[in-house]
């Protein structure tokens, strides 16, 4: 009953700060959206997104919810509509491993298959990178018709500056 998890949500979140509600919620949402119980995801970033209104951290709150959203659309096969929300997570968060591991495989479904290295590299590169991001670049390195269209141009285009080279 989506009424009854709406109450259940405002009780969640009842007493908590803005910042620490919106957190808990995309917490939350993230686990609806592994088990693919997708609507109440939608019932949780859809909180989320009222608590991050009354936060300092406004925009980098919405761009975690852009990517969830994001993710949702990735699981129903919207490509064009998880393109829309990752770029406009991405605008505001570029570095964000998350979104750069969905980003990848966003561009992974769509055949581009050196933009999702680009992306998946991306991820495994920061302080804190996303856990799948390494997988998925070995997954993707053994997908037919990466060899033939990747090169090392390619590679050194992605890495030139993010890579120390002691000379």
């Amino acid at each position: 009953d989506p009424e009854q998890i709406k109450r259940s949500i405002c009780r969640l979140v009842s007493g908590q700060e803005p910042k620490e509600a919106a957190q808990i919620l995309l917490e939350y949402a993230g686990q609806s959206i592994e088990v693919k119980d997708i609507h109440t995801a939608k019932l949780f970033l859809d909180e989320a997104k009222t608590q991050t209104l009354k936060t300092e951290d406004a925009p980098l709150l919405a761009a975690r919810i852009d990517s969830y959203q994001g993710w949702i659309a990735l699981k129903n096969q919207q490509l064009s509509q998880a393109r829309r929300y990752l770029l406009s997570a991405l605008l505001v968060n570029p570095e964000d491993p998350f979104t750069n591991y969905l980003a990848g495989y966003l561009h992974q479904q769509q055949g581009q298959l050196i933009r999702a290295w680009a992306r998946y590299l991306k991820a495994a590169l920061v302080q804190n990178p996303f856990d799948d991001a390494i997988p998925a670049l070995k997954k993707l390195q053994e997908q037919e018709g990466f060899k033939q269209d990747f090169n090392i141009e390619d590679a050194c285009d992605f890495l030139d500056g993010h890579i120390y080279a002691d000379n």
